[in-house]
């Protein structure tokens, strides 16, 4: 028995990007298609069977002001405006420097991205408490959150210790000592929320 040659099966990331992915590749093949229909009023017919597609692809779209034209706008816009048909709507042209920018990223300078920059502003601020009930209640939320972030990046118990005391020593400039940071560590505190809940 011969074996036939393996044919090769195209990928997403070899075709080129898609404009609208929320209408996948399929309608984009569509719209190709009927770019390519020589009679008018084929083409027409066609359009509207894409419109059709499109409406069930986007269902969540359905009673929101301006969905047809929306549609007819996406569909033009897919056809990269070369769409030879009788528009039931005047299309409206999008225009790529009006589009949403994406927001950078704020760029914070943590010192230790596994503990995050909530974590440092408000171990900075702990430093500076003077109500010792207050500071040991907040130092023991910090200790335990730290905790759960080291364990989940290193498991001895020992050396966890340690950096914790180094590491709020240093976030605090020194204004939380070691005795406190390995107290906070060891203790158990009732929060309100407990008592409240009787």
């Amino acid at each position: 028995m011969k074996e036939e040659p393996i044919q090769h099966i195209p990928y997403n990331t070899e075709e080129t990007p898609l404009k609208l992915p929320e209408y996948g590749r399929w309608v984009l093949q569509m719209v190709e298609k009927v770019k390519q229909i020589s009679d008018r009023d084929v083409r027409y017919k066609q359009a509207k069977k894409i419109i059709s597609v499109m409406e069930n692809l986007t269902p969540e779209w359905k009673g929101v002001e301006g969905y047809e034209q929306k549609l007819w706008d996406h569909l033009a816009y897919l056809a990269d405006y070369d769409l030879d048909i009788d528009w039931p709507v005047e299309v409206r042209r999008f225009d790529e420097a009006e589009a949403v920018q994406k927001l950078s990223y704020p760029g914070h300078d943590i010192q230790y991205m596994h503990y995050g920059y909530l974590l440092e502003k408000y171990l900075q601020q702990v430093g500076d408490i003077e109500d010792e009930a207050q500071r040991e209640y907040c130092l023991h939320q910090a200790v335990q959150r730290m905790k759960k972030d080291l364990v989940e990046w290193k498991g001895d118990q020992e050396e966890l210790k340690a950096k914790l005391v180094r590491d709020i020593e240093k976030y605090t400039q020194g204004k939380v000592n070691e005795a406190e940071v390995l107290a906070a560590f060891d203790k158990k505190i009732k929060s309100d929320r407990s008592s409240k809940k009787k």
